[in-house]
């Protein structure tokens, strides 16, 4: 991203690649 991090698009970031580890691992 070209602005600085920020902590709720981070959170945010964080709770997609959680759901897919989530459904991976269900699988």
């Amino acid at each position: 991203r070209l602005f600085l991090p920020n902590p709720v698009v981070i959170r945010q970031d964080a709770k997609k690649v959680i759901h897919r580890v989530g459904e991976f691992l269900e699988m």
